[in-house]
């Protein structure tokens, strides 16, 4: 096995991340708190649905800085295939909320089963 006797070179920036990254991983936390949410919901904690607002804000906020940075900064840092990932997981965080937000304040979204 070759070692390189060369560390490589480290570029100390003092940037913040760009915010399509920050609307990113809003849609990563809006994501992951509505399956807890849902899951809490599938084991019985039937109030759980009542915070759906949660990944419902951090997904419609996340989804805002994606788009600002998408369109008015040209150079945000982060590569397409980023931006449209952090749209996507935005618009699954807002979907999700939306879906447990009706369910939750008792709409029929899909029909009863008799």
């Amino acid at each position: 096995m070759s070692q390189s006797s060369t560390p490589l070179p480290v570029i100390p920036t003092n940037d913040s991340p760009p915010r399509a990254q920050i609307g990113g991983m809003l849609g990563v936390a809006a994501c992951f708190i509505g399956l807890a949410i849902f899951l809490g919901g599938c084991m019985g904690f039937e109030r759980a649905f009542d915070l759906a607002w949660i990944p419902l804000a951090l997904a419609a906020v996340g989804l805002t800085f994606t788009v600002v940075a998408g369109v008015f900064n040209r150079d945000t840092g982060v590569q397409h295939t980023g931006i449209l990932a952090s749209i996507l997981l935005n618009v699954f965080g807002l979907v999700g909320g939306m879906i447990e937000w009706a369910f939750g304040h008792g709409s029929t979204i899909f029909p009863p089963v008799k």
